[in-house]
């Protein structure tokens, strides 16, 4: 089992759907989110793990977010990038990845505050989720997305007042449990 943590903006799903039901290995396991905790083992403790989460949480007010605008990562997938609310990201991001967590940051993939859209791998490449390393982009099925991504006109503004920590099966393909964390220490 896995815990990760993510923001579900508060927008209209079904443009960036139109895009993940075709190309999000992660479509119809979880809405578009914004991670802020990549998989860590159910081994940290649950316990342990929310009392760090709300202790983090506990000085960090809500703040706005404005999603626009497109990035391709460097393991190939198409990001929907932040425009307002990235740095704010970043910094609770290294927040949470401080103390109980200090040992699961990932100092070798840079974070990028985003949502999602598709991951480009040629078919067959040995990609996971659990532990990405980069293999060969399909370039003309990239193309076509990034082209489609651009006709959707993705443009959102949202606020970032809660956070989701999820608990996940083995192999990322189901939520078992789900708890919200609100900004400044309410827990629902």
């Amino acid at each position: 089992m896995f815990y990760v943590l993510v923001h579900f903006p508060d927008i209209d799903y079904s443009k960036i759907n139109q895009l993940r039901r075709k190309h999000d290995p992660t479509y119809g396991v979880i809405d578009p989110h914004i991670t802020l905790m990549f998989p860590v083992p159910a081994s940290v403790g649950e316990e342990n793990l929310i009392q760090h989460l709300t202790t983090v949480l506990k000085s960090v007010k809500p703040f706005s977010i404005h999603m626009s605008g497109f990035v391709k990562s460097w393991d190939h997938w198409l990001f929907l990038t932040l425009k307002e609310g990235n740095s704010e990201i970043i910094q609770l991001y290294n927040q949470i990845y401080s103390g109980l967590l200090l040992s699961h940051k990932r100092s070798d993939i840079p974070f990028i505050p985003h949502t999602g859209l598709g991951l480009f791998t040629k078919r067959g490449a040995n990609y996971t989720l659990l532990d990405p390393k980069e293999v060969e982009l399909d370039q003309e099925r990239y193309d076509k997305a990034h082209k489609e991504a651009d006709s959707l006109d993705l443009n959102y503004q949202s606020q970032m007042d809660k956070v989701s920590l999820l608990k996940l099966n083995q192999d990322l393909s189901k939520i078992i449990w789900r708890k919200e964390i609100y900004l400044n220490n309410v827990i629902a």
